[in-house]
């Protein structure tokens, strides 16, 4: 249930975040994984702590947008001249998140770049 809310809200924002035009057809490249996310790492809002953090660490855009969602869910995203990327954080128990990187560009190797970007430096964090 949480997995299709996140896939169907990317679907959404997307269609609200324009990406530069440039010539290659526009491309949506999806990572969806699952991590721990103790009460003493910060729970639920370990995700989003860390999606902003790592959109800004890595260089990607130093202010993310947060809109919130009922029962905590979030969707971080921000853009740059290469790409879009969203993160979704969709707690799965108080101490478990789902979380959906989603990268969409007109230049297919930057939207994997991206997207890969984010997720490995998300998986990487650990606690806070």
């Amino acid at each position: 249930m949480h997995g299709k809310l996140a896939i169907g809200l990317a679907l959404l924002a997307m269609s609200y975040l324009s990406v530069p035009a440039m010539a290659d057809h526009p491309t949506l490249h999806t990572d969806v994984f699952t991590i721990g996310a103790p009460a003493h790492c910060g729970g639920v809002n370990w995700c989003t702590t860390v999606a902003r953090g790592t959109m800004a660490q890595s260089g990607f855009m130093h202010d993310p947008r947060v809109a919130p969602f009922p029962q905590n869910v979030s969707l971080i995203a921000g853009g740059n001249d290469e790409a879009v990327v969203e993160v979704f954080c969709v707690p799965l128990s108080s101490t478990q998140v789902q979380v959906g990187v989603f990268a969409a560009s007109n230049n297919r190797d930057r939207a994997d770049f991206w997207r890969n970007t984010i997720s490995q430096r998300m998986k990487g964090a650990g606690c806070l």
